[in-house]
């Protein structure tokens, strides 16, 4: 197999969940048809091929000049690219979050608890509302929008994360290392942000939301760049607008 083809993928409409875990690569664009899911990059390197090949009931071709199709495991052409409203899979790939949280939840053996605390650090993080959200960025200028990312459980609430966040109704947080808790509070026994984030396996762009109701994981690749565009897909995803 040539390296650094172009390519396509085609993967059924049931198991679009998947194209989540390739939201963040770059170049790749995807387009909806009927029943079906297509993908295409200009560049299979083979990393990228292990990757493609982990989706579900996938099929994976190499692109030939004239948009012909060629099965990667065949020599013979197969079909020709479909004509299809391609978009960048970012803009087109909203992650939402499962509406009982927004991710798995962490454990400790050592319990650590949260604890009021009278030291003062600035709101960086806001559950909200999408719409109110929304509303919000519609008129924001796209600088304010730059320093910001979010993102979205499927009912609709919404969390925020830069600096300075929206002058906006809701719960306010604070972030640390990716530690995040309410205003006003902190734990104990107290530990470094960046050792907590260690102790909980925090990767990078991670964060540990953190409430008296427990500690939830969202992870960086649940989170959106604020681009009008990903705000517009993620309205679209929750009311089903095409």
């Amino acid at each position: 197999m040539p390296n650094n083809s172009a390519w396509a993928a085609r993967i059924p409409d049931c198991a679009a969940s998947a194209l989540g875990r390739l939201r963040l690569l770059k170049g790749i664009e995807v387009a909806q048809s009927e029943n079906e899911w297509w993908l295409r990059g200009p560049a299979l390197t083979g990393e990228l091929e292990l990757l493609l090949r982990t989706l579900p009931d996938g099929e994976l071709f190499l692109v030939l000049n004239d948009g012909q199709l060629v099965p990667i495991d065949r020599r013979v052409p197969d079909g020709v690219l479909p004509q299809l409203r391609w978009r960048l899979i970012r803009d087109a790939i909203s992650p939402t979050l499962p509406t009982s949280g927004f991710a798995g939840r962490l454990t400790d053996k050592t319990p650590i608890k949260l604890v009021h605390s009278h030291e003062e650090r600035p709101a960086n993080v806001l559950v909200v509302s999408f719409f109110e959200f929304q509303a919000w960025a519609d008129n924001a200028p796209a600088i304010r929008l730059q320093r910001l990312r979010f993102a979205t459980r499927h009912d609709g609430n919404t969390i925020i994360h830069g600096e300075p966040i929206p002058s906006l109704e809701g719960n306010r947080f604070t972030e640390q290392s990716g530690i995040v808790v309410p205003l006003g509070m902190s734990w104990s026994p107290f530990l470094a942000p960046d050792q907590l984030a260690k102790r909980w396996r925090l990767d990078k762009g991670d964060i540990a939301l953190w409430t008296e109701a427990g500690r939830e994981r969202i992870t960086a690749d649940q989170f959106v760049a604020c681009h009008r565009s990903s705000i517009l897909a993620t309205s679209r995803s929750l009311t089903g607008a095409s």
